[in-house]
């Protein structure tokens, strides 16, 4: 376990006096600390090397007016990094907590870094919550903040460099588009976990902040990457606050995950959930600035549900009525348009053809953006690698370090670890599977009971488990009383898990002669995934399905494959670490 450095918390009244008394502390100034200040519905949290001198400014603000305390955090250890750790770490666990609205903005949250001894300041700060929690400045354990929806999805992040680079480019557009008058478009893509449903909320947020005049632009320099100027631009920033009615728009194809962002939204200071939308709703408002996540899962007209809605879209856009959805997102004129985009993750016929983004892609009036580190999984990049080898015809190795992948000899050994993993981990473990097995619109509608809707795994009646009472309700992985249940994978798309139990169901089987994964079609129960004719673009599909569901899992994934030569294939590429060998 890594040592953890001693901290003390020094409350003082948010007055003159209470400033004077920091001063006398033997930390107050010329050393690194973290602080808040509270009131009884609003909290900031900052950092400093002068307690003293910022809380004097403070008291200056009006925006402060409603504070009534100053919190000290003390330690002798502490240095420049480990604050801006800590401060970040606390904007983010308070604003899940929901015991105070933070009064912070997220354009000075701190690029991604590592510091000397950054673990023993991890554990350190465990143990700052606790005290916080003795002192009513928190709520809830740092467990229950870790797995709910606004503390993964929060603005208040740390961004890595590369999606930094992003959110530079992005403002750039911004800034350019607003000033020069022109149509700027462009397109993110990056694989699962990389992180782009954080950026987008990111980018919204930092946005916001600049145009109602919220951004903190103090020390900056020790925030951002190093060489960037972007947010000390005066003319962009100028640029951006000139025209504070500017309307941005969220496209969010999946209805479940929309209502995630919705609620995400109605919690943060500055955004609204009127700006998280459907395509359909592009049309009813005039969008300076339309942002598409999860733009894979747009659909063509034969895949919307309601061809009404889809035809009057397209005919107020000016464009075919039977036109997709992306080119729906794409007919407007307005600034900017945002694609976050993952060629891997199109999983139905519905889904939009994959060419129709390629002709984007090819088109040089477009900018790019690549996002390429793995943020979500602890294998990392190797791990997400070797998951995509595995489907194609060069599968390669992989050694389980930091995350755990370990097959399991039957459903009821993986839904009994998975139930084990959910039980440590205080919840966000689940059983996945892919739709191998009958799947009707009753399973929309209501609570299934075994009655033939049921996810019978091998086919023989010995391992049976109901579905998630919705396919692609947000509660099948959230809510613990379907711990039980196997969850779809519209269900689990765009969400992370502690832990993953994947069914590899009778869909896909290994080919010795081929010594490749392959499809068996009478299995692929979803008609939606079949492309007549197209065996391959069919198999495309399936397989991109397991990709979803492989890399769902933060700290590990265990997995179960129906087909007995599938599963030895697998564990044949798993090479024991070192240690294990011994």
């Amino acid at each position: 376990m890594a040592e953890i450095f001693e901290t003390v918390i020094e409350q003082f009244k948010f007055t003159d006096g209470g400033a004077e008394k920091v001063r006398r502390l033997g930390k107050g100034e010329n050393w690194p600390v973290v602080y808040i200040l509270n009131g009884s519905k609003y909290a900031y949290v900052g950092e400093t090397n002068n307690a003293y001198r910022r809380i004097g400014q403070h008291l200056k603000n009006e925006k402060r007016n409603s504070m009534k305390r100053i919190s000290i955090i003390l330690g002798d250890e502490f240095n420049k990094s480990a604050t801006l750790d800590i401060e970040n770490k606390l904007i983010r666990h308070m604003h899940a907590d929901r015991v105070f609205v933070l009064q912070n903005e997220n354009a000075g949250q701190s690029v991604r870094n590592n510091y000397y001894q950054k673990e023993a300041y991890e554990q350190t700060f465990q143990e700052i919550w606790k005290k916080l929690i003795e002192l009513g400045l928190a709520k809830h354990n740092l467990y229950a903040i870790r797995n709910s929806e606004i503390f993964k999805y929060s603005p208040y992040k740390e961004l890595t460099e590369e999606q930094f680079e992003c959110v530079e480019l992005l403002l750039r557009l911004t800034g350019r588009s607003l000033s020069t008058n022109n149509k700027e478009k462009l397109i993110v893509e990056g694989g699962a976990g990389t992180g782009k449903t954080v950026l987008a909320i990111y980018f919204i947020k930092c946005l916001v902040d600049l145009i109602n005049k919220n951004t903190n632009f103090e020390d900056l320099d020790t925030v951002l990457p190093e060489g960037s100027e972007i947010l000390e631009s005066i003319e962009l920033v100028k640029t951006i606050q000139e025209h504070k009615d500017i309307k941005i728009g969220y496209v969010i194809p999946t209805p479940s995950f929309k209502k995630t962002v919705q609620r995400i939204f109605k919690l943060t200071p500055g955004l609204s959930p009127k700006m998280v939308i459907s395509p359909v709703d592009i049309w009813k408002e005039k969008y300076d600035i339309i942002i598409v996540d999860e733009a894979h899962r747009l659909k063509n007209y034969e895949g919307t549900q309601q061809h009404g809605f889809h035809k009057q879209a397209n005919k107020a856009l000016g464009i075919d009525e039977k036109a997709s959805e992306l080119s729906m997102v794409m007919a407007g004129s307005r600034p900017l348009t945002v694609l976050f985009y993952d060629p891997l993750q199109t999983i139905r016929k519905s889904d939009v053809n994959p060419e129709e983004f390629a002709e984007l892609i090819n088109d040089n009036s477009i900018y790019k953006h690549q996002l390429t580190s793995q943020l979500r999984l602890k294998g990392g990049n190797d791990y997400v690698k070797f998951v995509k080898s595995l489907f194609s015809n060069k599968p390669i190795t992989y050694t389980p370090e930091k995350y755990v992948f370990e097959p399991v000899n039957n459903p009821d050994e993986l839904m009994n670890i998975i139930k084990q993993k959910n039980a440590e981990t205080r919840g966000l473990c689940r059983v996945l599977a892919g739709f191998a097995y009958k799947f009707n619109n009753n399973v929309r509608k209501k609570r299934i009971t075994k009655t033939g809707c049921d996810v019978d795994v091998n086919g023989d009646g010995k391992y049976v488990y109901d579905w998630n009472p919705k396919y692609n309700d947000s509660s099948a992985v959230i809510d613990d009383k379907n711990i039980e249940k196997i969850v779809s994978v519209f269900a689990c798309q765009g969400y992370d898990l502690n832990y993953a139990g994947v069914i590899l169901g009778p869909d896909i089987y290994y080919d010795k002669k081929t010594k490749s994964i392959e499809v068996d079609l009478n299995y692929v129960k979803d008609k939606k995934m079949k492309i007549k004719g197209d065996y391959e673009a069919t198999k495309r599909n399936v397989l991109n399905q397991y990709l979803v569901l492989l890399t769902r899992g933060i700290e590990g994934t265990y997995f179960y494959a129906a087909d007995k030569n599938l599963r030895e294939f697998i564990e044949s590429l798993l090479v024991a670490k070192k240690e294990d060998i011994n």
